[in-house]
């Protein structure tokens, strides 16, 4: 890329080369209350971003909001919201939550980690945790978010790895490491996964809009190596025996410019599934760039989060001969599940259908019926020659909110004429059915 950027090029002189387009922008960070991640939502509210500091501790991220009030940035615009990516039900209450606030999202910045646990821990999911909150809850937590992700299109993921990825691939015979454990091996596997996933989500959505990348923020001293003892910093040539640091590290300023980069550089554009070093684009070990690999890291990732994503086509499909006020002629209906996790994505759908068979219709007002995660009742009004368009979410008897939307009937009522038909979206598989007039 021909930015200019490099390993010295801080986040301020990212955002300020991109800076106009900010304004415009919602962006979560997850880890945001400290590190990369709070000079990277620091620096992005600087500009003019909706930044959502999505933190496991609120009030530390709620004291990270003030003090950037006290640095005069104005946080009017600024969010905490609780998340915790090393707890499952954590992540799907988050992205319930935000579904009902009706944000867009343009950037998704996968931040949070811990490193090298000086003893195997086990997450209450049963995942070894590094694993969990390194990976698999930034897995569960991009995927319930993408139907809002695709509606706010062109959007990106951005996963921060680790150039620790080098160390060692994703064990997948002993993901948990039961015959034993090695605190390295286990902070590369979840680095090298951080990769995988990008390279895999982006040829997943970037016909709709998302890309997603990965990068290595460089060498820099945070909280991150909290369980890293100084005689070892000093055996792995980190810092001297006075405390100076080795050369190679970044500052914080330094280190946050890639993800800068990753979330706003027009240059990226085309080019999802890439890996960032230095602002630049790099290549990361083969283990990390193998589409076989990453292809194996999503379905193990859904088996450990216990919920299936298919985007195997890419949008709302219809073939009607004709779908107006006064008549509608029977056609097939395919749709998908990933489009129901939340009331921006039957928005998008009920829009699509209008836009693809020429409806003359626009969605003049959108009102919540409930909060209630377990009905989302919602209701659409449209103004084409004054016929109303209502429809409801409601659940089966299979409907798990753990399983976040698994099984859903959509039942629309155009008012004029009576006319229903009945959407059915079952896991996993598209379901073709066909319309019902009466």
């Amino acid at each position: 890329m021909n930015n200019g950027f490099h390993a010295r090029t801080t986040a301020e002189e990212v955002a300020a080369f991109y800076g106009d387009s900010l304004s415009s922008k919602t962006i979560v960070v997850t880890g945001a209350n400290g590190g990369l991640g709070r000079e990277t939502a620091r620096v992005l509210a600087k500009h003019g971003a909706r930044v959502i500091l999505a933190c496991r501790n609120v009030t530390s991220a709620q004291e990270t909001v003030d003090a950037f009030q006290a640095e005069g940035i104005d946080t009017a615009k600024v969010h905490v919201q609780k998340l915790d990516v090393g707890d499952f039900a954590s992540v799907r209450a988050f992205a319930a939550d935000y579904a009902r606030r009706e944000w867009p999202l343009h950037v998704l910045v996968n931040n949070a980690a811990i490193m090298a646990l000086r003893d195997r821990t086990l997450a209450g999911d049963g995942n070894e945790l590094q694993f969990q909150t390194n990976h698999l809850g930034h897995f569960l937590l991009t995927n319930l978010l993408a139907p809002v992700l695709r509606a706010s299109a062109p959007a990106r993921v951005v996963c921060v790895s680790s150039s620790a990825h080098r160390r060692g691939a994703v064990r997948f015979d002993d993901p948990a490491f039961d015959s034993g454990y090695d605190r390295w091996l286990a902070y590369a596997q979840a680095k090298t996964a951080n990769i995988l996933f990008a390279l895999q989500l982006n040829k997943l959505l970037a016909a709709k809009g998302v890309e997603a990348f990965a990068l290595h923020p460089g060498g820099i001293m945070t909280h991150l190596q909290e369980h890293v003892s100084e005689e070892e910093k000093i055996a792995m040539g980190w810092i001297t025996a006075d405390g100076s640091l080795h050369p190679i590290f970044k500052t914080i300023p330094q280190g946050a410019s890639t993800h800068l980069v990753a979330a706003l550089s027009p240059d990226l554009s085309g080019k999802g599934g890439a890996y960032l070093e230095d602002c630049q684009i790099a290549q990361p070990s083969d283990w990390a760039k193998d589409p076989v690999q990453a292809e194996k890291l999503w379905a193990l990732s859904e088996e450990k989060v216990g919920q299936k994503f298919s985007y195997s086509v890419h949008r709302f499909q219809a073939n009607m001969a004709a779908f107006t006020t006064f008549n509608l002629d029977v056609g097939n209906l395919i749709c998908y599940p990933d489009w129901l996790h939340g009331i921006r994505g039957i928005n998008h759908c009920i829009d699509e259908i209008f836009s693809e068979n020429q409806l003359n219709a626009s969605r003049t007002h959108t009102q919540a019926i409930t909060d209630d995660p377990n009905l989302l009742e919602h209701a659409v009004f449209c103004n084409a020659n004054n016929v109303g368009i209502y429809y409801n979410i409601i659940h089966l008897p299979s409907f798990c909110l753990g399983n976040y939307m698994q099984n859903i009937a959509a039942i629309c009522v155009i008012r004029q004429n009576v006319r229903i038909f009945l959407l059915a979206m079952l896991p996993m598989d598209p379901v073709a059915v066909q319309c019902l007039i009466r």
